[in-house]
């Protein structure tokens, strides 16, 4: 008869863990929202740009200034949709090796990633915006 060897219990998770799971979370969620954010502008942009601008034979019949605003919008709002998504691959896995250890710390993403992921999602779409923003009132007057 074979003697089973018993699994350690986990102890028990502590304040740090928890917040730090909670703030894993929050921004796997922050990044959700991104996507959706980032995504949805792009179609909508990409479906109402000939309603928006005047246009001649299926082009922009706009100047080039405004043709690069909008060009850096669909940039800036594709480069914000991949770092959302990245970082959210990113913090879910981490999340996911977490959960299934038996580690009760917290684990640590490299400062320089957690700025990055702070920062370059949000502000790409903040600069989409005000891209996309300035191109329509550049082409209202």
């Amino acid at each position: 008869m074979s003697e089973e060897i018993p699994r350690p219990e986990p102890a028990a998770e502590s304040t740090e863990a928890m917040a730090s799971m909670e703030a894993i979370k929050s921004a796997v969620d922050l990044f959700k929202h991104l996507t959706t954010l980032n995504a949805g502008s792009i179609v909508v942009i990409g479906t109402f740009l000939k309603d928006i601008f005047p246009h001649k034979d299926g082009t922009l019949a706009v100047g080039l200034g405004i043709k690069l605003w909008i060009a850096a919008a669909f940039i800036l709002f594709g480069l914000s949709l991949v770092f959302a998504t990245y970082f959210m691959t990113l913090f879910s896995t981490t999340l996911e090796r977490w959960a299934r250890s038996l580690d009760t710390e917290p684990p640590l993403l490299p400062r320089s990633i957690s700025l990055v992921a702070r920062v370059a999602p949000f502000y790409c779409y903040v600069f989409g915006l005000v891209c996309f923003g300035a191109a329509v009132l550049i082409n209202l007057f």
